[in-house]
């Protein structure tokens, strides 16, 4: 919207300007490719900009941000799910599952919005999704990044929403491997319209997918009679709705969107998969041989299930925006409310109930070095684990734009938050310690920002100059914490700086300065224990923002009407990240507190190629080399180590564990009308790193952090569609293949062991498994027959490697 006003006031000139001027000007342009020389006035801008305009999906020519564009038309057409994965095959993302790292920064420094309200849970920092059938665009800006862009260290990826069109239509589609693999389906819809003669449009979204994922799917099956069907919740179940009414005329328009996720994650964990019969003890005497399985019924023994006793969660969020905007010939005024909520439960049946936490239902393990059990099976008990979170936030924000005859642009908007967030965290793990096993709190809090922003136009170059003030504080709760901190706010202003110079008809160069803060997530704030395990720190409500500081060069390159480049070169430098520290109260007992304590760099560099052709065919290539360093990749710290005691703390920096060296991307769509289509993703990339571990050993400092690599990784999509002709013309029959060359590539050296109390939690068994076998899978450390002679006992754990091949078959009308 913006680089369209831009445009036109630029291509439209001065008010009252002779069209016949201006076009003797273009006549008298250089021929493309030509150099511009110093002094080029505005005309020669202006040929800048309707070159590159053509080009779709290159940003803003006048602008320093960099700005990775994916327009439905690419957004429908490639082999993707979720919005995630179509930021995965952007150049500067470094994808592990469904956390994207920016530029080198953690998953959560990215934020991402709809009409300027975050999506993103101000607990923990996890954004909501929006259906994939309801988007009109998506737009990653990850560099250079002006004032009204803030709150995110790494970047902003804003979603908008399809709007309704002039007459009635939609789109309804069904993907499923009829069982066959992962008993995946997944449904989407959409219809949007006018409302009769009421001047209002609405668009309705629904996207539902159930997936038991490739994952071993060991838990009881539980179903449900609806309207004669059968139905039931599967590994991985997602359900997302969106409804948006809007008035129509473009120059006045009042806009009311509500989305709803849901999500019910029933996790895989081989430590809970023993499935028959067991008993606590085998000598009830003395219980001195542990406990005891048997794949059929014996005297004594109980039916046991683990998977079934392993926790599951269901979270649900909804936002809700009401935006009013404005557009005049040259200025655009917008005032957006926005409320975000989300209520999250973690238990063994998702629903709020806490009565299995005693402790005669207390997980039960087998013993080291015993012929009858061992210690990795959970043999009896319940997971020894509930959480409940709840957070809403408010969100009001105005925002005016304008734009001047030549071209430069000012703009000024201002915004204010309210943070309502509460938990309830139960950790029974640790019986018998004397420690504080429920974390609870509730705080509210309000917060603020400002800012302003002027392009420049003179002379054949473009200046970029903001400035953003925010304004942050932790709550009047921040009194009553186990560490109490004063309530007061604090504020922080971030300068931004960018020049852009049309170099040629053809090319635009670009260079920027950006220091950017973002603030604490919720959850590291607030705390009321006193003496913990080393599982979870303790909040701090004395945390203030991260600051991240900027440099970029970039370039804006049009090779012709189908053809464009953008490329860029950046380094980041990040201080005051949340981290895990040791502290010492007065009982002389560690405590792990969150602190300020984490710092990191980035640096590399972005490369991308597009290709737009006839009937929505389109291609694009990326390139990505990066450099992510820092003191912790994690905010809790390592995961391993001894529950009361002081864990080790890092010694400098080190490669963190989205520390991609190189990724390339390629993603393709050739659409032939009236025939059928084909579409291609492809994602190469080096090996991440990972941590050797010594055996059996508490490690005494971090300088082995992630210093080995994975090897390289690749995975393809791809899907075809074939049009089928005469009567069923709006019908489309299509197959999708997952993982083409089915690579199994690794995702991850080791996992938390949480219960056990030493398998992945005072020992890292299965990076040192792999530091000493080189295989992957895991494994734990014990003596199976008892004969003395302990080894390695391998776990195959698939959760550290990528899904097999998949295939699915599809079928959409539209209308």
């Amino acid at each position: 919207m913006l680089a369209a006003l831009v445009l036109a006031a630029a291509l439209t000139g001065p008010a009252g300007a002779d069209s016949s001027a201006r076009n003797a000007a273009h006549r008298t342009s250089r021929a493309p490719g030509d150099s511009l020389t110093p002094g080029t006035h505005l005309p020669r801008v202006v040929k800048l900009a309707e070159t590159l305009v053509q080009a779709t999906r290159i940003h803003d020519p006048f602008s320093t941000e960099t700005v990775q564009l994916i327009p439905a038309s690419v957004a429908h057409t490639l082999p993707v799910d979720r919005v995630s994965e179509l930021l995965a095959l952007q150049a500067g993302v470094v994808a592990r599952g469904e956390d994207l790292h920016v530029r080198g920064g953690r998953a959560g420094e990215s934020r991402v919005t709809l009409r300027g309200i975050a999506l993103n849970d101000p607990l923990r920092g996890s954004p909501m999704q929006v259906p994939l059938v309801a988007l009109r665009d998506v737009e990653l800006a990850s560099g250079g990044l002006d004032a009204d862009d803030g709150g995110a260290l790494a970047g902003v990826v804003k979603v908008r929403t399809a709007d309704p069109g002039e007459r009635w239509g939609g789109a309804l589609e069904w993907h499923t491997d009829a069982r066959t693999s992962t008993h995946y389906d997944r449904a989407g819809a959409r219809a949007g319209g006018p409302l009769g003669g009421t001047g209002l449009g609405a668009v309705l979204s629904f996207e539902t997918s159930l997936d038991d994922t490739w994952l071993p799917n060991l838990r009881s099956a539980h179903r449900e009679r609806i309207l004669g069907g059968s139905f039931g919740w599967r590994a991985d179940n997602r359900m997302l709705g969106d409804v948006k009414l809007a008035t129509r005329p473009a120059d006045s328009r009042w806009t009311l969107e509500l989305i709803a996720n849901r999500r019910v994650d029933r996790p895989f964990d081989p430590a809970w998969s023993l499935d028959g019969y067991t008993t606590p003890c085998l000598d009830p005497d003395t219980c001195v041989r542990g406990p005891g399985f048997s794949p059929v019924p014996l005297p004594g023994y109980s039916r046991y299930r683990a998977a079934d006793h392993h926790v599951l969660t269901d979270d649900r969020r909804a936002l809700g925006t009401l935006a009013w905007e404005r557009l005049a010939e040259r200025r655009r005024l917008a005032v957006t409310l926005g409320w975000l909520g989300g209520r999250s439960v973690t238990s063994l049946d998702g629903r709020e109930d806490y009565s299995y936490l005693t402790t005669d239902r207390f997980p039960v393990f087998g013993l080291y070095d015993s012929a009858d059990n061992d210690p990795f099976h959970v043999y009896s008990g319940d997971e020894p684990y509930y959480r409940k979170a709840s957070s809403n936030q408010w969100t009001l924000r105005a925002d005016d734009q304008r734009v001047t005859a030549r071209g430069d642009l000012f703009k000024l908007g201002a915004g204010a938050t309210y943070d309502d967030v509460a938990l309830r965290d139960m950790d029974f793990s640790s019986p018998g310690l004397g420690i504080d096993s429920i974390r609870a709190y509730h705080a509210f809090a309000p917060g603020g920002w400002a800012y302003g922003h002027v392009r420049w136009v003179f002379e054949g170059m473009v200046a970029n100059g903001g400035l953003r003030a925010e304004y942050f504080t932790p709550g009047p709760q921040a009194r009553s914490q186990r560490f109490p901190h004063a309530a007061r706010g604090v504020g922080s202003v971030s300068p931004r700086l960018g020049i852009a110079y049309p170099v040629s008809t053809r090319d635009v160069f670009s260079m920027s300065y950006v220091r950017v803060q973002q603030n604490p997530d919720r959850d590291y704030l607030y705390d009321n224990r006193a003496s913990i395990t080393n599982r979870e720190p303790i909040g701090n409500p004395a945390l203030e923002p991260a600051t991240a500081i900027s440099y970029q060069a970039a370039e804006k390159h049009v090779f012709g009407a189908q053809w464009a480049m953008q490329s860029a070169v950046f380094y980041r430098d990040l201080f005051g990240l949340v981290g895990a520290r040791n502290q010492r109260p007065q009982s002389d007992i560690p405590l792990l507190v969150y602190e300020n304590a984490d710092d990191a760099h980035a640096n590399g560099v972005e490369w991308t190629l597009l290709w737009s052709g006839r009937h929505s065919n389109h291609a694009e290539l990326t390139y990505t080399f990066l450099e992510a360093r820092g003191t912790q990749s994690r905010e809790e710290g390592v995961p391993f180590g001894p529950k009361l005691q002081a864990r080790p703390q890092t010694i400098g920096q080190h490669a963190l564990a989205w520390d991609r060296r190189h990724t390339a991307s390629l993603s393709v769509f050739l659409e032939r009308p009236g025939a059928g289509s084909l579409s291609w993703s492809t994602l190469v990339g080096s090996g991440l790193p990972w941590t050797p571990a010594p055996r059996r050993e508490l490690v005494a400092d971090l300088s082995n952090e992630n210093t080995e690599r994975f090897r390289w990784s690749e995975i393809s999509n791809a899907s075809l569609r074939w049009f089928v002709p005469r009567v069923l013309r709006n019908v489309t029959l299509g197959l999708d293949v997952r993982n083409v060359f089915d690579s199994r590539y690794d995702v991850a050296a080791t996992v938390d062991g949480y219960p056990n109390l030493e398998i992945n939690t005072l020992y890292d068994d299965y990076g040192a498994y792999r530091a000493e076998t080189g295989r992957p899978g895991g494994a734990y450390w014990n003596d199976r027959n008892g004969d003395g002679v302990p080894g390695w006992v391998p776990v195959h754990d698939p959760r550290l490697i990528g899904p097999p091949r998949t295939i699915r078959m599809n079928v959409s009308v539209t209308w």
